[in-house]
């Protein structure tokens, strides 16, 4: 294979110590240094993977070459073998003498399996496997039905050791599917039997494992050459130590026993001498005392004990496999076809009562620690009941091969490097713990595959389809990360421990990119956004100018040529006068896809230097041509969905840009050029979204491009997007001195009450990450009358009619005394600019297309729009409009606070929490105000140094009280209309903080007890972040119990989160551990406020479970339905059908089923507490004074975590947004919700991802790990 020759693009990172072995270097214990390395090693395991599956394989050789260097790869099914990096032009023999060498090798050293043998059309074998394809009518139905008489005889009369003497018609069908594919090669197989071998004839593969390394299971229906019967045909590379027993061993040792639930076994043994060898030569070159010693054996594999036993060592990290073959009678059904809901249950009390026979056989029972859906099949067999003879569908549990004897009164001792099995379909226990597999283990996975297949095909009470991905996702797939451990996920605990399976979730959609981005045609968007001197746009094509003639073959070129050819075209031909086109050298390497450029005024620019990313007027962004790269090419087919990656990507890159350019300057909106190849796009960027043109060949329609260029060089830099209020600094302005002196510390500072409205500000201490949203900034701001300091805010607050400022909101809080709230400046108007200021976000007001209706434009001008304008100067909530209103908005106000992290011990983080909660209710209450916060989080309760004085005014002492900021969303006590007529078109909050109510339902208006609740969380997130506690894993915890959400592109909190405050009331360590300890009075705050919710958690669904209707019957078409059922019928296996047990096990479940599970009148006390803030105000003023705090009780700052989350770096502050993590996980999410954005939004659409701190398990459904 080849490579583009790349710096990083070489994935194998290679340890140049002469004294190791100068021919070898492993990558099992090698890690890709950066996305680059991790892409061409995929690349290349994917190679290897289609050659092992296509090909009857032992080993493959692959030579690697980039540039002038190359290596050499050799696969086998436990890794890869390489040799270091060699440049082949200065160092020419290796290479010759490689190729030399391989083209003298016979096949089998070449890595071919000997045992196999390829077909041809030539060949008679592959005529015999057509004819036997041919459906004849002889087939027996495999349908489930009651048997007229003669039609089939006793099995016992008609089937011998190797299977029944006629065919079922599924079997001929799948060995006719086998052969229908001609890209697939045909083989006969040798497979050993006592001492002797027989043949067998297979196709493609029906069933095959995925993944270069592993046991690569493939799974035939083969024809037997000898007796022309199909049969089952397992081919695999079985692990190889000692006690590891072949399954054919075991089956057989069942089969004896006269244990019907298993697969009959033919024959079975392992393929000649064939294992792998990269275990062996890992222990050769890092192990002592294991010398390298050549066999005679095909693979060339070193012997490190015996031929063929080994113990595992623990210092090795790469496996030991043996080719092995197995074949069985019985072809039999994927469970996944079941009839009914009867026959499910049927099926699997077939392999149940099968496990519990082998479990108990005498004297060496067997545990088959593998129990999953794919080892449940099912077969078709003859059943006798009363002298009503039925064709019934029986459960057959196959794969025995992990399985292992129960050792009674010994502890079972590894036979294994690692845990093979299920994850899906793993018990709690065993997730949440390493320790043998016991029966318990067993049979609940045995119940978890009937809640899975009877979730996901039989009807229920979960009424869409979507939500039936949800349940399972949340079940099945989701898990939580205790340090480096992988544990079971919150689902699937509380379904088996909690015992509350039927607490499943309705969600409500997130929005997908598309709806943060509106499309115009190019005559749309130059009409509304680019007035222009010319009267009208001028024909494409009418013009035989072409400035653009040099990038005819722009489709061809790579990202830079691309950038250069562009760019002097803009400057040759002066497209863009007063302009200059220019590359730059981005600030952030976050998105190296592509390159960059932009215009720059003539003032900016300096001939011979590049000029400055941040003077950028408009930008520029390219990227080689590719099918289906284009992010704003919304299209649903497979080829547009492999490119699903790249595009967000782009996407990516293209907001972080736009991103910049907002953090930076002071925009109002921002142009952006994006060139793909011959093809342009026009991007506008607002805080609403991104308006963008069609795609257009520039190539072709110069005039169009050219017309765009003249326009943008005409505009002034307000129509340019730049905040004409907000005046640019430089160094020889007075001000920018001014700013130099202010900063200098002065003793003699002090406030004023009185101010100008001109404030100076410089690098804002807080700035939003996210490009759409209200992008708010904070400033250090100097007052430039007074010389005082203050914090000014400016953001794009919501623009809605019904919607207030925060501004009044402060005014009317400090008029009314609310103590803790941040003081409003005087006489500083609450809008920056007038109600007839143009600065609105115009995403959300421009039309989708050209093809919309004069009608809806009219609608849009009646709603208050200026005609022929994007602008307005107010705008009521649109039902039909995805995207929100902006308005740009200033705040100033006194208080200068510090984050809420850097309070000094437990006893002041309560203390400024309860200053915080007094505002709250003081708020709530006063009758001048009862107003809501509605947006409780860390990040807007701050700390701020004021003088306090005792009851005589005496005693001055500073102390760090609390401030409860930030009330935009601040709304009347009461108002009960957010599920009809919400005050902005979506709810914002930050998600962490939010209360699982909200989360729950998220058109349900805000309550005081979810206010109380947020603050809770707070409490909790501050005090296991910076607190001493009996936590391990601090980061882990934080990110399971703030950052994990449930169902794939939804925002709910399904995770610890939702299972502590609604079901077991009790702040954990990790699952199934002890309570979550700080060893001070913060015990008993979160204790018992936490019971409390959970008492008011468990009265609100019962009493909405009351007021609800009956539920209606689903919405959605089951898979399975419940057909008519014969006179007669009976399950495959009804012994215990009668037993005494069973019905006394029925009528426990009914008395459970029917017992009173209404609140308790002491429920109902404990849910009142919560419900005002008089109980929370006084338990926390109480224990504010108690004795047992500690003064050091917070970690030292070296030890507190500030990065990622979970096993991608350390915990990040829920008030600041996930940058992206490492694709080493199953499901990368994209960017979660940070500081201020709206709910619910960015949420990958897939059904089964999540968000960017992964929780679920990199393996695919039914890989073993």
């Amino acid at each position: 294979m080849a490579h583009d020759e790349d710096q990083g693009a070489d994935p194998p990172e290679l340890d140049d110590d002469e004294d190791d072995d100068e021919d070898l270097a492993l990558t099992s214990s090698l890690e890709p240094k950066s996305c680059t390395r991790k892409a061409v090693r995929g690349q290349l395991t994917s190679y290897a993977d289609l050659l092992f599956t296509v090909q009857q394989r032992v080993c493959i050789f692959m030579l690697f070459v980039i540039g002038r260097r190359f290596r050499i790869l050799r696969w086998d099914r436990a890794g890869v073998i390489v040799t270091k990096s060699i440049d082949y032009f200065e160092d020419w023999n290796p290479l010759c003498n490689f190729f030399w060498c391989i083209s003298r090798l016979p096949d089998n050293k070449l890595g071919f399996d000997p045992t196999a043998t390829r077909l041809f059309e030539t060949n008679p074998e592959w005529e015999q496997m057509d004819t036997f394809a041919t459906a004849l009518e002889s087939d027996v139905s495999s349908e489930p039905r009651p048997l007229e008489d003669g039609e089939l005889e006793l099995e016992s009369e008609i089937e011998d050791a190797e299977g029944p003497g006629f065919v079922f018609d599924y079997v001929r069908q799948m060995f006719a599917r086998s052969l229908k594919d001609p890209r697939w090669p045909r083989f006969k197989l040798r497979v050993p039997d006592s001492g002797k071998t027989r043949d067998y004839l297979v196709g493609k593969p029906t069933v095959y494992a995925s993944g270069a390394i592993g046991r690569g299971t493939r799974g035939y229906v083969g024809l037997d050459v000898q007796t022309g019967r199909f049969v089952w045909l397992k081919d695999a590379w079985r692990a190889s130590y000692d006690e590891m027993e072949k399954e054919g061993t075991i089956v057989e040792r069942l089969n004896h026993a006269g244990i019907t639930g298993v697969p009959t076994v033919i024959c079975h043994g392992d393929v000649g001498r064939q294992r792998t060898a990269t275990a062996a030569w890992w222990e050769c070159k890092n192990l002592r005392g294991v010398k390298k010693k050549f066999e005679d054996d095909s693979t060339d594999a070193p012997a490190i004990a015996t031929d063929s036993v080994h113990s595992f060592q623990l210092e090795c990290p790469i496996r030991r496999h043996k080719h092995y073959r197995a074949v069985v009678a019985q072809v039999c059904i994927n469970l996944k076809k079941f009839k009914t809901g009867r026959q499910l249950a049927s099926i699997i009390y077939d392999c149940f009562e099968t496990h519990r026979l082998a479990a108990n056989l005498e004297n060496n029972g067997i545990l088959h620690r593998d129990i999953t859906d794919d080892n449940i099949v099912i077969y078709p067999g003859v059943g006798m009941k009363d002298g009503c003879r039925q064709l019934l569908w029986r459960g057959i549990l196959t794969d025995w091969e992990i399985s292992k004897p129960i050792a009674v009164g010994v502890r079972p001792r590894a036979r294994q490097p690692e845990r093979t099995a299920t994850f899906q379909f793993m018990s709690a226990n065993l997730l949440n713990a390493v320790g043998p597999v016991s029966i318990p283990d067993e049979l609940e996975s045995f119940i978890l595959i009937i809640i899975y297949y009877a979730t996901r095909y039989l009807e229920s009470n979960i009424l869409h389809d979507t939500d039936v991905a949800s349940f399972l996702d949340e079940c099945f797939d989701c898990y939580t990360i205790d340090g480096d451990a992988i544990l079971c996920g919150e689902r699937k605990l509380s379904i088996v421990v909690l015992n509350s399976q039927s607490a499943h979730r309705h969600f409500t959609a997130r929005l997908s990119m598309a709806t943060s981005a509106t499309e115009l045609d190019i005559e749309s968007f130059l009409r509304e956004f680019l007035p222009a001197p010319e009267p009208t746009l001028p024909p494409p094509g009418e013009s035989s100018y072409n400035p653009f003639s040099d990038l005819r073959d722009a489709d061809n070129v790579s990202d830079q040529a691309l950038s250069e050819l562009f760019v002097a075209a803009i400057n040759n031909h002066c497209l863009t006068a007063g302009s200059t086109a220019s590359p730059y050298q981005p600030s952030s390497q976050k998105h190296p896809l592509g390159s960059s450029a932009a215009l720059f005024r003539a003032e900016d620019s300096v001939i011979g230097t590049q000029p400055l990313e941040f003077d950028q007027a408009v930008s520029i962004e390219f990227h080689s041509h590719r099918r289906g790269i284009d992010p704003f090419e919304f299209k649903d087919s497979k080829a547009h969905a492999r490119l699903a990656k790249p595009c967000k990507r782009l996407f990516e890159r293209l907001s972080a840009i736009a991103e910049l350019v907002f953090a930076v300057q002071h925009r109002v909106f921002h142009f952006m050029l994006f060139v793909v190849g011959r093809r342009f796009r026009l991007l506008r960027w607002d805080r609403a979204g991104v308006v963008f043109t069609q795609s257009i060949d520039y190539y072709e329609h110069p005039g169009v491009l050219s017309n765009v260029f003249r326009r943008l060089s005409r505009l002034t830099d307000e129509a340019l997007g730049l905040d004409p209020s907000a005046t640019r600094l430089l160094p020889a302005d007075i001000d920018f001195l001014r700013m130099d002196v202010a900063s200098l510390k002065n003793p003699t500072d002090i406030d004023d009450n009185t101010g100008s409205h001109a404030f100076l500000v410089g690098r804002p201490v807080f700035c939003a990450n996210d490009l759409v949203g209200r992008g708010t900034r904070g400033y250090v701001a100097l007052d430039c009358k007074t010389g005082g300091f203050v914090w000014l805010k400016d953001a794009w607050r919501a623009s809605y009619v019904i919607s207030g400022t925060e501004g009044d909101t402060l005014h009317k809080l400090n008029c009314a005394g609310v103590e803790n709230v941040p003081t409003l400046q005087p006489l500083l108007p609450p809008d920056t600019h007038p109600p007839s200021s143009p600065f609105l976000t115009a995403s959300s007001c421009t039309p989708c297309s050209s093809s919309q209706s004069s009608k809806k434009r009219k609608r849009v001008e009646e709603s208050g729009f200026v005609e022929g304008s994007a602008y307005g100067p107010r705008a009521s909530t649109k039902s039909d409009c995805p995207l929100r209103q902006h308005r740009h908005y200033r705040i100033a106000v006194y208080e200068v606070c510090m984050p809420l992290k850097e309070f000094q011990h437990g006893q002041q983080l309560l203390s400024i929490v309860l200053d915080c909660l007094r505002a709250h209710h003081q708020a709530a209450t006063n009758p001048k105000t009862q107003l809501l916060h509605r947006y409780i989080s860390g990040g807007n309760i701050l700390i701020y140094p004021k003088v306090r004085r005792d009851e005589d005014g005496q005693n001055p002492s500073l102390v760090w009280s609390g401030i409860l900021s930030d009330w935009e969303l601040s709304k009347p006590v009461g108002v009960q209309e957010a599920a009809s007529r919400a005050t902005q078109a979506e709810r914002m909050g930050t998600y962490q903080f939010m209360s699982v109510n909200l989360l729950t339902n998220i058109t349900k208006p805000v309550e005081i007890s979810d206010e109380l609740e947020s603050f809770f969380h707070v409490l909790v997130y501050y005090a296991i972040r910076y607190l001493h506690s009996n936590c391990k894993h601090v980061d882990s915890w934080v990110g399971n119990y703030f950052h994990t959400y449930a169902g794939p592109g939804r925002m709910l909190c399904c995770g610890q989160k939702s299972t502590t405050i609604e079901f077991t009331g009790q702040l954990r360590t990790r699952v199934l551990e002890g309570p979550l300890l700080f060893h001070s009075p913060m015990d008993f705050v979160l204790g018992t406020i936490l019971k409390s919710l959970t008492a008011h958690y468990k009265v609100m669904q019962y009493e909405a479970m009351q007021a609800s209707p009956p539920s209606p019957r689903p919405q959605r078409k089951p898979l399975r339905e419940e057909p008519y059922v014969p006179v007669g019928f009976v399950p495959s296996t009804s012994k215990y059908k009668d037993h005494p047990q069973v019905a006394q096990w029925e009528a426990q479940w009914e008395s459970e089923t029917l017992m009173d599970r209404s609140p308790t009148p002491e429920d109902r006390e404990l849910a009142t507490k919560v419900a005002d803030h008089e109980f929370m105000l006084g338990l926390l003023a109480r224990q504010i004074w108690n004795s047992r705090w500690r003064i050091d009780d917070r970690m030292p700052k070296a030890q507190v975590s500030d990065g990622g989350t979970h096993a991608n770096a350390k915990s990040r502050s829920p008030e600041t947004p996930p940058q992206a993590a490492p694709a080493s996980n199953k499901r990368q999410r994209t960017s979660g919700p940070g500081r201020n954005i709206s709910l619910p939004a960015h949420l990958h659409t897939s059904a089964r991802r999540t968000r960017s701190w992964a929780r679920t398990l990199p393996i695919r459904r039914g890989a073993k790990t």
